[in-house]
């Protein structure tokens, strides 16, 4: 992993107080099975780990990332219930109702929210749950479309903007202007667009607690 991708996973992990709120409104599960959708280099998937005191599957499908993310779970002596496997978020390679708990940050805009949400459902056992990060957009349209894909929405909070902009965005905008030509294109290239697009469409994001029907 390059120094911008190590720095993008390290912001995303000063934010990780709220993925614990998130899990905190769930009812308690005892030993649940999780499945963390586009883990990255395994944050919130540990974290999981460490809440829910379940097994926890990871997928992503950069390699690199899933490569530091089975060294994590090493170091801290998880790796016999955190596994990580490479796969994409629209082909997943599961049985339906394997999980208990779906989570899934800032990936789901990559299907689509509505495909998302029906795709996923069939992965998830009766009553199981689906915790959702993605950008707030219009909220009454997102219960809607949870509603409709044969969810309950339990509960959901926001992120306001400044909080992105100060604790994400600014700091991977400065540290890009400090390393400009000296990171691999790839990584430099997707770390530019994500800050291009928050400065030109700055907004919040939001996390959705529903459970299957």
């Amino acid at each position: 992993m390059s120094g911008i991708a190590e720095l993008r996973d390290r912001l995303r992990e000063d934010l990780l107080e709220y993925s614990e709120a998130a899990f905190r409104l769930l009812p308690k599960m005892e030993r649940p099975e999780v499945l963390d959708i586009g883990c990255g280099a395994g944050g919130p998937t540990l974290k999981l780990a460490e809440l829910s005191g379940g097994e926890v599957t990871g997928i992503d499908v950069d390699g690199p990332s899933l490569e530091a993310g089975r060294r994590r779970a090493q170091e801290h002596g998880l790796q016999g219930r955190v596994r990580f496997r490479r796969c994409s978020l629209d082909d997943l390679p599961f049985e339906d109702e394997s999980f208990d708990l779906i989570w899934a940050e800032g990936c789901i805009q990559f299907i689509g929210f509505e495909k998302g949400l029906v795709y996923w459902r069939r992965f998830l056992r009766a009553a199981g749950f689906l915790v959702l990060h993605a950008d707030e957009g219009d909220l009454s349209a997102r219960l809607a479309l949870i509603r409709s894909a044969g969810y309950r929405p339990a509960a959901w909070f926001s992120l306001s903007e400044g909080v992105w902009r100060e604790r994400y965005f600014r700091p991977l905008d400065e540290a890009l202007g400090r390393t400009a030509g000296t990171e691999a294109a790839e990584e430099t290239v997707t770390a530019r667009r994500e800050v291009e697009s928050f400065r030109k469409n700055p907004q919040g994001s939001a996390f959705f607690v529903v459970q299957r029907l």
